[in-house]
């Protein structure tokens, strides 16, 4: 037997509390989530559809916002105000800040010429020496003395743009050897005194490193080469930093390679890295494809062109045309005679022993133009004569040419690529007898000095490698503004001189013909290319002077092309040999000759990084580090940092969409209000009234009563039929089609005869007049049996047995 349990809940409220309940109930996302009678769609107005789903959108989007747009809300640093801030000098506690000479105010700068032997004097300097000259050369009596003393008359003119205090730019005094010694001989300075010179020692590497440093007195960039001269003083009393922007003279190395192609192919032996004996050159174009035409270049205004590249090519052509001859390549000796090779062939060297370039697969080679990579040390010094013109053709002039203003400083060289393993394997990974192939260049380069624009911006305590640096090439609205660059003419041979160069003041522009009638040449450009140097050693070989300006760029280059033996001359490694991260960097530059170029770039750069630095700064006469000067507090404009709430944009999205939907409704809300009449205030206010439910309901069971009517306001309704209490009843267990009951464990009366008896008491939903008795009874909450709602809202249930 089964029997039906349903257990009552009674709601008793005020019938205007019905109206606020239902509000509240359906301007929430159930009536769409349980698809109720206000969420339907069948039947339903196409737009009245369109914008309840747009309501539910709109929510749905007003949720996200609310959780999203404050995520952008941060705290952090950012710049502030402009403002005039005090400097100090700061000092690097790195090893090459560990490494750099105080600059004692004795410390003079000395000039030495004569290709680097205390030999002559120098250009503006009088000296009692004299010279003998008879048919095997020019000779010194050795009785007299040598001043090498600098004359204020050349000084002063490559002073003159450079010397406010405020001009961040360096001149060529202000570029000094880091290291520097006493020196002595009985020539000079008649024997009374000693004199300066320029030391070298490595104190540190810079080329791993991947972003631009500050380095005591140098802005260093290790990752596309070129340094630039600034004694580092830094913002003081800053708690979260300042930025700020000035104007640093720039040297920067500019390499061009081209492919000889020609490689050199070798097998590792079985204790590697060492090659087996079947040592050979592969001809891949080099020699059956070499031009037939001497190649030919006009160097005239090389400031304005440098050519490096077609250098290189000329270099590299001469070079194979000469490698061609050694070989008995062609019949005639001749390069245009017939050629006795194809693409592919292989020219075999002979053992290990017959070249004096060994090939190494653990290292990259830099060298000079020469046959002694494909010739023993005997057959290579025969040849060396035409050779070593290879590189005078390149450079385009000679050690005792009479300098022009059209030469410029040419390096030229070979540059032997990262061999990599024939056989496709990893090239990092050597193993014996694999045979590996090494890409075979040669290259050009030269030395650029510019006016680079730095931005610096200081992250909290004032310290070097608390500086971040942006570079970035000075701009010039005009070429009248653009710098004026000088050049010494010494009226020497190259050799015998090392011309100075550098900013010079516009009052000594000279407008006339570039020839040897003036002592100074100019030239107005955004940038300038170093004049040829007397210097044709590395620094190995020592530095005659303390000028660094004009020895130390050339030098290092020429240090740079000696990689190959550099370790040799007490100089880091820059083969890769001894440093895998080094070696590996090289194997990724070696895939071209335009990535192999930078090779020489970062050697030049790494080598001046331990060489030279800057003396000028923001303190006025800043003279380096150990200064009386160096606690002095100059101040100048910067843009101080300081934490800020900040924002980011891209979380205010949601909340945008939003308010221009809402911007958009208001928009079109307002039109209706303003032009439509039918829609008013009134009409909108009568329609929220009829669609409450109380007032509905009301309506239907008291027709007749005051304040019943649709048109009644709040307050009339609320006074006269507000406040009536009306029952709804919610049972458990039962059904929209079911009303049976079970009290007291009775059994359930028919449905018929509960609604006949239900009837018999209360109203119909919908009645016209309240049945005799029941007028202002008082009627409880759940007395009215007739589902009028929630039943359709809780749905059916089923029976509980």
């Amino acid at each position: 037997m089964t029997r039906t349990i349903s257990t009552s809940t009674k709601w008793t409220k005020q019938e205007r509390s019905r109206s606020v309940v239902t509000r509240t109930i359906h301007s929430t996302l159930w009536p769409t989530i349980l698809q109720t009678d206000t969420a339907a769609h069948k039947g339903v107005n196409t737009r009245v559809f369109l914008l309840s789903w747009l309501i539910t959108l709109g929510l749905i989007l007003l949720s996200i916002a609310a959780i999203v747009t404050p995520l952008g809300l941060t705290d952090g640093i950012d710049f502030a105000d402009s403002d005039s801030v005090s400097f100090r000098y700061i000092r690097d506690e790195s090893p090459y800040g560990q490494g750099t000479a105080p600059r004692a105010y004795d410390v003079a700068l000395t000039r030495v010429c004569g290709g680097g032997f205390v030999g002559r004097s120098c250009p503006g300097v009088e000296s009692d020496r004299t010279f003998v000259r008879n048919r095997t050369g020019e000779f010194s009596d050795g009785n007299d003395t040598l001043n090498v003393s600098i004359p204020s008359s050349l000084s002063d003119v490559f002073r003159s743009a450079t010397s406010d205090p405020q001009d961040t730019r360096s001149g060529l005094f202000d570029m000094q050897y880091r290291l520097y010694s006493a020196a002595f001989q009985q020539q000079i300075q008649n024997g009374t005194s000693n004199y300066s010179i320029g030391t070298f020692r490595t104190l540190d590497t810079v080329l791993l490193r991947k972003q631009i440093e500050l380095i005591e007195g140098l802005v260093v960039d290790p990752v596309n080469g070129g340094i630039g001269f600034r004694n580092h003083t830094l913002p003081v009393e800053q708690p979260y930093g300042a930025s700020w922007s000035e104007d640093l003279t720039w040297l920067e190395p500019v390499t061009e390679c081209v492919d000889t192609n020609l490689t050199r192919v070798f097998t590792v032996g079985p204790q590697p890295p060492k090659p087996l004996d079947n040592i050979t050159i592969v001809d891949e174009g080099g020699f059956a494809q070499l031009t037939q035409d001497y190649p030919i270049l006009d160097l005239n205004n090389s400031q304005a062109r440098p050519q490096l590249r077609e250098r290189a090519f000329k270099a590299a052509a001469i070079h194979n045309a000469l490698a061609m001859i050694f070989l008995n390549v062609t019949e005639e000796g001749q390069v245009g005679g017939v050629r006795d090779t194809f693409l592919g062939k292989r020219f075999e060297l002979g053992n290990i022993s017959s070249i004096g370039v060994e090939p190494r697969v653990d290292a990259v080679t830099l060298s000079d133009i020469s046959s002694a990579h494909f010739a023993d040390s005997f057959k290579a010094f025969s040849l060396f004569s035409d050779f070593n013109d290879v590189e005078t053709s390149c450079a385009g002039y000679g050690a005792s040419d009479a300098p022009t203003s059209d030469m410029i400083r040419i390096r030229c060289g070979m540059l032997f690529a990262a061999p990599t393993r024939g056989s496709g394997g990893d090239s990092l990974i050597i193993e014996p007898y694999t045979e590996w192939t090494q890409r075979i260049h040669v290259c050009a380069s030269g030395i650029r000095a510019s006016i680079k624009t730095a931005r610096f911006t200081l992250n909290g305590t004032a310290s070097v490698s608390n500086v971040r640096v942006e570079l970035a090439d000075k701009t010039y609205p005009d070429e009248a503004s653009k710098p004026l660059w000088g050049l010494e003419n010494t009226k020497r041979e190259i050799v015998d001189a090392d011309p100075f160069w550098g900013l010079v003041d516009d009052k000594h522009e000279w407008k006339g013909p570039k020839d040897n009638s003036t002592s100074l040449w100019t030239f107005r450009s955004d940038s300038f290319w170093l004049p040829p140097t007397s210097g044709i050693g590395g620094f190995s070989t020592g530095i005659p002077d303390t000028v660094a300006g004009t020895v130390a760029p050339g030098v290092a280059m020429n240090t740079a092309y000696d990689a190959g033996g550099s370790t040799l001359l007490g100089l880091p490694d820059y083969t890769g040999r001894n440093n895998y991260a080094l070696f590996k960097l090289w194997q990724q530059l070696s895939g071209s000759p335009t990535t192999g170029s930078k090779i020489l770039n970062l050697i030049w750069t790494d080598l001046m990084t331990s060489a030279v630095v800057g003396t000028k700064g923001t303190v006025p006469n800043s003279l380096g580090v150990g200064d009386a000067d160096n606690n002095a507090q100059p101040t100048r404009r910067v843009t101080t940092l300081a934490r800020r709430v900040k924002y980011d944009p891209l979380y205010a999205i949601p909340a945008a969409i939003i308010l221009a939907l809402w911007l958009a409704l208001l928009v079109l809300a307002l039109s209706y209000w303003l032009f439509a009449r039918s829609v008013s205030l009134h009409i909108l206010r009568q329609l929220l009234d009829q669609t409450s439910t109380g007032r509905v309901v009301t309506s239907l069971l008291y027709p007749d009563r005051t304040g019943a009517e649709s048109t009644a306001k709040t307050s009339r309704w609320v006074k006269h039929v507000g406040k009536t209490n009306i029952g709804f009843d919610v049972k458990a267990g039962s059904t929209p089609d079911s009303a049976t009951h079970a009290e007291n464990g009775a059994a359930p009366e028919s449905e018929e005869a509960a609604e006949a008896a239900e009837e018999a008491k209360f109203p119909r939903v919908g009645a016209t007049s309240m049945p005799q008795g029941s007028r202002g009874a008082g009627l409880k909450f759940g007395e009215v049996r007739r589902r009028v709602g929630l039943r359709e809202i809780f749905g059916k249930k089923k029976a509980m047995a």
